[in-house]
């Protein structure tokens, strides 16, 4: 295999403001009005590399998404995703912090806790027979 010296560095193609204004910032808010339906986005050019890109591009990448779009939904429509409590029942504040978070060729959260609430006893039916 013919080897190249062009890395493609994730966070540098990423960092621009292209895709999102302010991209730096972690702003959840930005996908609540999208602009395009979901035809449109599926068909739209990809905002990351993760599977990378032009000849070195995995063929499998749209059952990879797939798969993982379906997984999230289900957990999101199953449950109420929570915050920890404290000794008192309180919920604690989440970390959104830059130091929750490990910074690497793809940056991921360290590990944290939450608590995952069945939606209704229909919920809970449907989440244990998964």
């Amino acid at each position: 295999m013919k080897r190249h010296g062009i890395d493609d560095t994730q966070a540098a193609f990423l960092a621009g403001d292209y895709y999102y204004p302010e991209s730096h910032r972690f702003d959840p808010a930005r996908f609540l009005e999208a602009p395009l339906d979901v035809k449109k986005y599926s068909t739209a050019p990809k905002p990351h590399l993760n599977f990378g890109a032009g000849r070195c591009i995995c063929p499998g990448s749209h059952v990879a998404e797939s798969g993982l779009f379906i997984a999230l939904a289900k957990i999101v429509w199953l449950f109420d995703i929570r915050p920890p409590r404290d000794e008192y029942g309180d919920e604690l504040p989440m970390d959104i912090s830059d130091e929750a978070f490990d910074e690497g060729a793809n940056t991921v959260p360290n590990p944290f806790k939450v608590r995952l609430i069945p939606r209704s006893l229909v919920h809970a039916k449907k989440a244990r027979e998964e």
